[in-house]
């Protein structure tokens, strides 16, 4: 029969004319064979056989036409209005962004590191020379990351600012309820990310309508998929009115619960689709009398809609087999079984019989209508709005029989025994005698009545009958993709079991898996890849709907699908694909957390250019690592409280974005972290101070620093290092880097080399002026009692360490600047600032202490030191050689002297070096095992005769 049907290939949402942008698309969805209205009836008014005279057909005629203009002009200006207060509100926020950006003088998109702040920041970043942002880290989107997408569909564009900065509030906001209601449950937290979510997604299709040129068609689609999608988890991840959930339930209770959540949204979208039509028919001025019949409410609307599909004259007195049975298949589509008997009940007493509606149909629609009025939803009177609203509430109710039972057993066995013997009756062949003719929607009616005639295959055989299951379901009846869901759904949810209802639904995924992209997709309606992910998404393959509409989406889609795979995470539901045993897809093996962390990280470094502070946003939701578990449950945030996942996310956003203001704050004058915000309109905190405490700041600062160093980027590294308050760090980086930069050789006159050369000198002078500026704002004469660096230092290092650390600071400061001395021939000078640090003996009384003090020194200038004492008695050399040139020139060496007086000053000065010398000879002897010093250093000395 009808097992293994596949849907029809009309796009999911085609019919609503969400991604064809025709309301009337597809006409109907209840069945064909019924002609479309003719005549006057084509332009929004009824025929002319209505009216007594041409004239009252033309002033109706006009009244609608009049009527149509001025709703439609009306919604306009309406929809203007909209768009305006929202680029208004757009372009306040920008502005005031991008005012407080140039205040704080911030990085942003290419523009490398951020403006100094007080002490070590500001110089590590004011002066020349800071190491530029990276991009190499950055995650491609779009076209190269997808890797190609089926043939003929539509590429993306790029991710949309405006969206991205909507979406990412509402996840702020969903975050701080986190933090601030520590009692919240999952399903309030839930419903409210999902309103947030919901009112972005509305802006952006309203942004996408009131935009010409700037978006395409499928950036169209695949707004409106996004908006299907959020209705539609709406539907499954949230209980019903007021009702508890699924507190404790198993994994097949949940997906039974999941999937009445499917059938309520189909029936609900469907019931939209027919009030609609309806109202849009009554406001054109064509009649909707035959629904008079039937009073008010989905009954009246079916006939109607019926009416209009068939382009019957509404004047109509007896009814059509066709137009009863589309109108009572209408009502179950809809999923009111109330509607449905309301329906039936409309029906003459006259033709009940030759039309089929017999006793059996009967107690079948008056069994589900009951079963729906007697469960009372919380918050509702007068029972469920639905079949599925109903089943919901019984199964979070704790029934041990499950929902599926339960609609099972709202009609007798033998009730729906006799369905099936008069469904079997209607495909064996034509009508004869007394049979009721044949329709392709009684025979879907009788299918669905009596639970025969699925489009899948039953996970265990007929839940009723072990016969074969006859055809119920036509393409006349199930002409789109939701047609086709809601009768694969309406028998999985009948199942004997949740956990046949599970496997039943499993199955749906993986014909779907399947049938593939291709089936669904329309190249001239492109979707974004919703018209694939949607069904997907109904058949509870979470991973497999969200891995391919953010392959295929392009930037656009990885933010859609992470905020999907966000609310699914907040409700507790793994986005991964239903599996039953064995039956799981291939494209669902991959784990849900690890599904949710890539789209985190990867709509994260989408955002993290332009608006780091958003990218936090996403990273505190990272799930914690699911340590190889394919089925866990998902890990959830319980008080805001953040991963430990997240947390090493968080660092290296800080080591990549370089945005440490926006991030961390800034430096104060006394040296302590100072939390700035974004805007007024925000938390006081700073960003990282929204989700962390100071010491877990200070922490993640630290590691982000060593991140930065390891990568070649200390700058960052003091950055990052002040901004943590980790002071004994922060000098000892300090000190290597003025170590390495302190010693410059001297140019060959080779490009190359004196490229190297002028490179050298700017990291010289940029971690001298950096390192300079720290130890005048914290560390000089001044500035005890107003900062609080030298108590940090004390309390990080203790007594002894911050003292050892201070001094090698300011020796490391020396040395850079006696090798610049040296550099630039000054040699006196050189050897009198070397006389001030104390490093090298001036005779050999002091080559005993000296050594001594050498062993204390710092590990940095150790470094270095066979330089200095080079470096020392080169100059000793120089200034010898100078001294003895002018000698020999006659020119007095120690000022205005003559004569004898003069020729002894020199001699003594010319005795003093070569003493000095001498130490220094002996000294690198002392410190130096090897003799390198010492060899190289007694060369020079040598020649001092």
């Amino acid at each position: 029969g009808g097992v293994g049907l596949g849907p029809p290939k009309t796009p999911y949402g085609v019919r609503s004319g969400l991604l064809r942008g025709d309301d009337d698309a597809v006409s109907g969805g209840t069945g064909g064979g019924g002609a479309a209205p003719s005549g006057a009836g084509a332009v929004g008014v009824a025929g002319p056989s209505q009216y007594a005279n041409l004239t009252d057909f033309l002033a109706a005629h006009q009244n609608s036409v009049i009527s149509r203009i001025l709703t439609e002009q009306r919604a306009s200006c309406e929809a203007d209005a909209e768009r305006a207060v929202e680029r208004r509100m757009l372009d306040d926020f920008k502005g005031m962004r991008r005012r407080w950006l140039e205040r704080r003088g911030l990085w942003s998109r290419g523009s490398g590191a951020g403006a100094g702040t007080a002490g070590v920041a500001g110089s590590l970043t004011a002066a020349s020379g800071g190491p530029s942002s990276s991009s190499a880290g950055i995650l491609k989107t779009g076209a190269a990351a997808r890797g190609g997408t089926s043939s003929g569909k539509a590429s993306a564009a790029p991710l949309s600012l405006e969206s991205a900065v909507r979406h990412a509030t509402a996840v702020a906001e969903h975050n701080r309820r986190l933090r601030a209601q520590a009692g919240i449950s999952s399903s309030e937290a839930t419903k409210a990310l999902l309103a947030d979510l919901k009112q972005a997604a509305a802006q952006d299709r309203s942004e996408l309508q009131s935009s010409t040129g700037r978006y395409g068609a499928n950036d169209a689609g695949a707004a409106a998929g996004y908006g299907i999608a959020l209705d539609l988890l709406g539907h499954v991840l949230l209980p019903p009115g007021g009702a508890q959930g699924m507190k404790g339930a198993g994994k097949d209770e949940l997906a039974a619960d999941r999937a009445l959540g499917a059938l309520q949204h189909l029936s609900e979208q469907f019931r939209q689709h027919v009030t609609d039509r309806v109202q849009r028919a009554a406001l054109s001025g064509r009649s909707s009398a035959s629904a008079a019949n039937v009073g008010s409410g989905l009954a009246s609307d079916a006939a109607a809609y019926v009416s209009l599909e068939l382009g019957a004259p509404s004047s109509s007195a007896a009814p059509s087999v066709t137009a009863v049975w589309r109108a009572l298949y209408t009502c179950l589509r809809c999923g009111d079984a109330r509607a449905a008997l309301d329906a039936v009940a409309a029906v003459p007493a006259a033709y009940t019989a030759s039309f089929g509606l017999d006793a059996n149909v009967r107690s079948a629609v008056t069994g589900l209508a009951r079963y729906q009025a007697s469960v009372q939803v919380p918050g509702k009177t007068g029972g469920a709005g639905t079949l599925w609203e109903a089943a919901r509430i019984n199964l979070g109710g704790g029934a041990s029989v499950g929902a599926s039972a339960t609609l099972a057993g709202a009609v007798p066995d033998q009730v729906r025994e006799a369905l099936s013997d008069a469904l079997r009756a209607a495909n064996s062949g034509p009508a004869s005698g007394n049979a009721p003719p044949s329709d392709p929607h009684r025979t879907a009616c009788l299918g669905l009545l009596s639970l025969r005639g699925s489009p899948l295959p039953s996970p265990g055989g007929s839940s009723a009958s072990s016969s074969p299951a006859p055809s119920a379901f036509s393409g006349e009846v199930n002409r789109t993709v939701e047609d086709y869901l809601h009768s694969a759904l309406w028998f999985s949810v009948h199942s004997p079991s949740p956990t046949w209802c599970a496997s039943s639904v499993s199955a749906l995924g993986d014909m779907i898996r399947r049938w593939g992209p291709d089936h669904f997709e329309d190249d001239l309606n492109p979707s974004g890849g919703w018209s694939y992910a949607l069904p997907l998404l109904v058949a509870q393959g979470f991973g497999s709907a969200l891995n391919y509409a953010a392959r295929v989406g392009g930037e656009g889609g990885t933010m859609r699908c992470c905020h999907l795979a966000l609310l699914a995470e907040c409700a507790g539901t793994e986005c991964s694909n239903l599996a039953v045993g064995e039956g799981e897809g291939a494209e669902g093996r991959q784990d849900g957390a690890e599904l949710v962390a890539a789209l985190l990280s990867a709509h994260a470094r989408n955002v993290q250019p332009s608006y780091p502070d958003a990218a936090l946003e996403y990273l505190a939701n990272f799930p914690e690592d699911a340590a190889g578990a394919s089925h866990a449950p998902m890990p959830k945030k319980v008080g805001g409280r953040v991963s430990r996942a997240a947390r090493r996310r968080v660092v290296c956003l800080l080591a990549e974005s370089r945005a440490f203001e926006i991030l961390a704050g800034r430096v104060g004058a006394d040296g302590s972290r100072e939390p700035v915000a974004a805007s007024s309109d925000v938390e006081k905190p700073g960003a990282l101070d929204r989700h962390f405490s100071r010491g877990e700041v200070s922490a993640l600062l630290s590691e982000a620093a060593e991140i930065s160093e390891r990568e070649g980027r200390p700058a960052d590294a003091a950055e990052l290092l002040a901004l943590s308050g980790r002071y004994v760090a922060l000098v000892s980086l300090l000190n290597r880097e003025l170590a390495s930069a302190a010693v410059a050789a001297r140019g060959t006159g080779a490009a190359e080399s004196d490229a190297m050369l002028r490179e050298l000198e700017r990291r010289r002078a940029f971690w001298r002026d950096a390192a300079g500026r720290f130890h005048a704002a914290h560390l000089g004469p001044g500035t005890s009692g107003r900062s609080r660096v030298p108590s940090l230092l004390e309390s990080q290092g203790g007594a002894g360490g911050a003292k050892a650390a201070v001094r090698a600071l300011e020796l490391n400061l020396g040395l850079v600047d006696y090798f610049e001395l040296v550099r630039t021939d000054r040699y006196g000078e050189a050897l009198g600032l070397l006389d001030n640090m104390g490093l090298v003996p001036r005779d050999d009384s002091e080559v005993g202490g000296a050594a001594e003090a050498y062993r204390t020194l710092d590990g940095t200038i150790k470094t270095c030191f066979r330089r200095v004492v080079e470096a020392a008695v080169e100059c000793l050399y120089r200034e010898y050689e100078g001294l003895k040139a002018r000698r020999g020139a006659g020119v007095g060496a120690m000022g205005a002297l003559g004569g004898r007086d003069a020729a002894a000053a020199v001699e003594q000065r010319l005795a003093e070096l070569r003493a000095r010398a001498r130490a220094a000879v002996a000294f690198a002897g002392r410190i130096d095992p090897s003799g390198d010093t010492g060899r190289a250093v007694q060369r020079m000395e040598a020649y001092m005769v």
